[in-house]
């Protein structure tokens, strides 16, 4: 019902940040209200208008995890005092993501390229206060696609 999130929806400065539901928590905390799209749900005292709702199938990013409310990056520095927000922060491991493999793309290939990339995403995020063996662990690192 509705829309999910679209690029424009997640633009630096977010202007009117809106916000996605999940099929579950329209159910109990909607009464699967039909007019749900002209309705707002409140987060930490800022107001997000109600764009669209998942299908009953999607359960977020977190295997084992249904999400309540989704929210587009850009409305992070609302929930931060100024300048504390983590979105600029190369460090700050917050962030789930998922994605589809390219049709004629296995799991095992996609595994491949993500591994080898590993190595270069885990300097690019080394916090600058690490020391050298500190830094050698955590570059040792390597990402695994969870399928």
């Amino acid at each position: 019902m509705g829309r999910v999130f679209t690029a424009d929806d997640d633009r630096s400065g977010c202007g009117s940040p809106a916000a996605v539901i999940g099929y579950s928590f329209w159910q109990s905390e909607f009464a699967q209200d039909p007019a749900i799209t002209s309705r707002t749900v409140r987060l930490d005292g800022h107001l997000f208008p109600i764009i669209g709702v998942t299908a009953p199938e999607f359960f977020g990013v977190e295997i084992g995890h249904r999400f309540d409310v989704a929210i587009p990056l850009c409305s992070d520095p609302m929930f931060w005092e100024p300048g504390k927000n983590r979105i600029p922060s190369r460090t700050a491991w917050w962030l789930s993501i998922m994605g589809r493999l390219k049709p004629g793309l296995s799991v095992a290939h996609a595994n491949a390229q993500i591994q080898a990339a590993s190595p270069a995403i885990m300097r690019e995020s080394l916090p600058e206060e690490y020391r050298s063996d500190m830094a050698k662990g955590s570059v040792a690192n390597v990402l695994d696609l969870i399928w």
